[in-house]
């Protein structure tokens, strides 16, 4: 079984949660700073566990004072962050992260379309 395909929530529609994206980002880049694999996995964790249910969001990501918010759909961003703690290796991990950080940094689009193909999952 596919850990990572996301299937659509209740009349087929996929749920958006919004962050803080400054914070989120922050948070993210605290992360990547760890250069130990269990540590690594258990702050994704409480990440996961905070995107989730919504509480207890002791790093303010779900704050919002004049600031950027950012939109993910909330099953896309779990699975992403599942994989970066299903990777076998740091390095996996480590690049997951990076991929997740540039995806909530940056919009990149084509030539012929206006998706941000950095987060492409959610087309």
């Amino acid at each position: 079984m596919n850990t990572y395909k996301t299937e659509p929530k209740e009349n087929n529609k996929f749920e958006t949660v919004e962050l803080n994206k400054e914070k989120f980002i922050g948070l993210l880049n605290e992360i990547d700073l760890l250069k130990d694999l269990d540590n690594l996995r258990g702050r994704m964790k409480e990440v996961k566990e905070i995107i989730i249910s919504d509480r207890d969001d002791c790093y303010g990501i779900f704050s919002f004072n004049n600031t950027e918010r950012l939109s993910y759909c909330r099953d896309i961003l779990i699975s992403e962050i599942e994989q970066i703690l299903e990777a076998k290796s740091y390095e996996r991990s480590f690049y997951y992260l990076k991929r997740l950080i540039k995806g909530a940094r940056e919009i990149k689009t084509g030539e012929i379309n206006d998706i941000n193909l950095l987060r492409w999952k959610e087309y």
